[in-house]
């Protein structure tokens, strides 16, 4: 099973600061509505995602280093079922 979600930001996610989460990649994931935890950086948040398949990052966007299109928002799942969230151009 995979352990990481790499996605390049559209510019719509961008602007609206969401993350889309593809469907063939959902078994990742929790199922939405279910909250989850992830990290960015040293912050420790709890999200979910909707049923459009989104996670909201307004939230957390500030935290990471870019947020905009075209940079790859990376998922990385840990041992304990968390997630740390990076960021790269």
């Amino acid at each position: 099973m995979q352990k990481e979600y790499k996605r390049k930001l559209s510019r719509t996610e961008a602007k609206r600061h969401y993350v889309y989460i593809e469907k063939k990649f959902a078994d990742l994931f929790p199922p939405s509505g279910e909250v989850f935890k992830i990290l960015v950086g040293k912050e420790r948040l709890e999200v979910l995602i909707d049923r459009q398949q989104r996670i909201w990052a307004a939230m957390f966007r500030d935290s990471l280093p870019h947020f905009n299109e075209g940079d790859t928002v990376i998922f990385s799942k840990k041992q304990d079922g968390s997630y740390a969230v990076s960021i790269e151009r």
